[in-house]
């Protein structure tokens, strides 16, 4: 395999074909390369385009197997890297778009963690019971009972705790929905994925809270205003809210929640002021990305928008080692509807408020769930200026990194819940 030309900032690409223990090297087919993470994957991701002369005799695609072992280093030319060798090797997940004819072939490898396979496999589901607090229960699945995964594991622990019965799930799929019950001492909201840097399973108000990892500013110029680290080549922006969505999801406006207990046989709620939650009160300046929550038409009758049914969890699944403590418990509420369905459905809707695509030079040092301070200008008759609805401090859902010939880029999916620019940290 040879090319004129590969990408530079990729310096390894080891294939194992077979299972032999032995290696071969593509960085002579490489023709691009990109790396993927997202707050909403389970797993960081890597997709490669070869160009395959066939020399020797064969093509390699013939003996690629899925499943099998790869490890790959990447650097940026701001000496960041990234390196996917020894226990962090990645997986083949499926070879594609294969175009073959008598002297050459191209093809795509999609990579991923071998994590994510052990997830899925009949020995890891998750079998036992937990009890307390559940960031205690997530540690357990990750690091002690199932997963075992070498890569680091960064929780922030929960203010709740939850009874947990495997029922023989995957491991990701169980620690997913407990994202979803789970509290910090702020507010309702988690978020579990993975990055280079390891598993994450944190709490969208702590992420907020983070020091910008950079300030990035667009203008037309080819200076570099002090203060800022980075240029933006290109943007958009997506700052329009589908009304029916934000309706239906409870996330403007007040909400009730209507429970049956079943032990006391009585509906709870009914009452027109009884377990109301205003999802306003949520917002805070110093766990937001803005400085106010979006504002509606107030003759649109929006302050009171979604009712919630829910059976309590009363006698469902007591805690406690034995019958005699779990028949103690079990006038206890196991999981606290009142105070996390609507609040956390909320805070998952509202993070994504306002969305915004950039462009950067090539950037390895960044990950999915970072905090960027971002500026943009505001155009008048007189002069330019720093847009204030525009501009501040967004959240990174999905970063991809396109390495290829010609350099290296980096493209950012931003979010973040409210307007307003908030001073930089």
């Amino acid at each position: 395999m040879s090319s004129p030309q590969f990408p530079r900032n990729v310096t390894k690409f080891d294939l194992y074909p077979n299972f032999s223990g032995t290696f071969q090297s593509l960085l002579g087919g490489l023709v691009e390369l990109a790396y993927y993470e997202s707050i909403l994957d389970l797993t960081v991701r890597v997709s490669a385009t070869f160009a395959d002369s066939g020399s020797g005799g064969k093509s390699l695609i013939e003996d690629l197997v899925a499943g099998n072992k790869c490890d790959i280093k990447m650097s940026d030319e701001k000496g960041n890297k990234i390196d996917f060798t020894n226990t962090r090797s990645l997986r083949l997940k499926q070879s594609r778009n294969m175009i073959q004819d008598t002297s050459k072939s191209s093809y795509v490898l999609d990579l991923y963690c071998k994590d994510f396979i052990t997830n899925q496999i009949d020995s890891a589901l998750v079998l036992k019971r937990y009890s307390g607090r559940i960031s205690d229960t997530v540690e357990s699945i990750m690091k002690r009972d199932y997963i075992k995964s070498s890569f680091p594991l960064v929780i922030d622990e929960t203010a709740n705790s939850l009874e947990v019965i495997g029922n023989r799930r995957k491991p990701f799929s169980v620690i997913s929905e407990l994202a979803t019950k789970s509290a910090s001492e702020n507010a309702p909201g988690y978020l579990f994925y993975q990055t280079y840097d390891g598993y994450n399973f944190r709490s969208i108000d702590r992420l907020f809270s983070q020091d910008p990892k950079r300030k990035l500013i667009f203008n037309n110029t080819s200076d570099m205003p002090s203060g800022y680290d980075a240029k933006i080549l290109e943007y958009s922006f997506d700052i329009g809210v589908d009304l029916d969505k934000k309706i239906e999801s409870g996330s403007i406006g007040k909400s009730k929640l209507i429970s049956f207990d079943f032990y006391e046989n009585v509906y709870e709620g009914e009452l027109d002021n009884e377990n109301e939650f205003d999802a306003d009160s949520q917002f805070s300046d110093k766990f937001s990305g803005g400085k106010e929550p979006l504002k509606f038409p107030t003759d649109l009758g929006l302050d009171k928008t979604k009712t919630y049914t829910r059976l309590k969890d009363i006698g469902i699944n007591p805690a406690g080692g034995n019958a005699a403590n779990q028949l103690e418990k079990s006038k206890e509420v196991d999981f606290d509807i009142n105070s996390i369905v609507r609040q956390s459905t909320a805070r998952y809707n509202n993070l994504f408020n306002i969305k915004l695509s950039i462009t950067i030079d090539g950037d390895l040092g960044l990950r999915a769930g970072d905090m960027l301070y971002c500026d943009f200008p505001e155009l008048n008759e007189d002069q330019v200026k720093i847009s204030r609805r525009k501009s501040g401090l967004y959240m990174i859902v999905d970063i991809a990194t396109l390495i290829n010939p010609e350099g290296i880029f980096t493209r950012l999916n931003l979010v973040r819940d409210s307007e307003g620019r908030k001073p930089s940290r």
